[in-house]
C-alpha cells in the first residue's frame, strides 16, 4: 500500500470507507496523473479500464473532490 495513503489515513483517523475512498483516488493519480491539457477522453478510458462503473467526469475536467465524505461534525453545520 501507498505509504501516502497510510499516512493520510492515520493522521485523519480514516473509516474503512474514506480509507477505500482515498485508495481508490490513489489509485486513480496514478493510472491518470493530473495535469494541464490531459485529453479528457483518454483519462477517462484509463481510469473506466479498472473503475468500469464510472460513467462521466459530471465537468468539462475532471474532478475527484466528492470522493471523500466529510466527517459526521461537519455535515450537521
Amino acid at each position: 500500500m501507498n505509504r501516502h495513503v497510510n499516512a493520510i489515513s492515520g493522521r485523519l483517523s480514516l473509516r474503512p470507507p474514506q480509507r477505500h475512498s482515498l485508495e481508490i483516488l490513489d489509485r486513480i493519480t496514478e493510472i491518470a496523473p493530473p495535469g494541464k491539457g490531459a485529453d479528457t477522453t483518454a483519462v477517462m478510458e484509463a481510469i473506466r479500464s479498472e473503475f468500469p462503473s464510472v460513467t462521466d467526469f459530471e465537468r468539462e475536467f475532471p474532478s475527484l473532490c466528492a470522493l471523500r465524505s466529510p466527517p459526521a461534525w461537519a455535515r450537521r453545520a
